[in-house]
């Protein structure tokens, strides 16, 4: 994927999963998605899954992108194609994510994707010492989402 003066990663080159993909060893080897300035190769964020489990056909999109570069459409290309991947290649039929409950942003990053609510985590993590609140958010393959 190419944004004017910035390269993002695709992974491309990730392993290909045969068809027998959801017990393929390769899906649990979910690369992350590199996203670099050209100009210095500085990281400015990355895009993947965690805990992928393979038999169970999920996993979990996490992102992270400086500040500095958000607001620019990045992140929701990037994670859109980390979910047509883990869909498609992998064949994972729920990719979920969990989202602090006050984080605006990333909340409308994951209802841009398709992404449905599903309940509220209570206390699920500390963040800045304190247990905080966070909604659940999935995709189901096949499965479409009201608007």
């Amino acid at each position: 994927m190419h944004f004017p003066g910035l390269c993002i990663d695709t992974g491309e080159n990730a392993p290909a999963c045969p068809s027998h993909a959801c017990r393929h060893p390769a899906c649990a080897v979910a690369r992350p998605l590199r996203a670099s300035d050209t100009a210095d190769d500085q990281l400015i964020g990355t895009v993947g899954l965690n805990g992928v489990d393979p038999w169970h056909g999920r996993g979990e999109l996490a992102y992270d992108l400086d500040p500095r570069w958000q607001g620019q459409g990045l992140a929701t290309h990037a994670a859109r194609g980390v979910l047509d991947w883990a869909h498609g290649t992998c064949g994972l039929v729920r990719i979920q994510a969990t989202v602090l409950d006050s984080n605006a942003r990333s909340i409308a990053l994951l209802e841009r994707l398709g992404m449905q609510r599903e309940g509220r985590l209570r206390a699920y993590r500390h963040v800045r010492g304190q247990p905080r609140d966070f909604w659940m958010y999935a995709h189901v393959n096949g499965v479409v989402s009201p608007r």
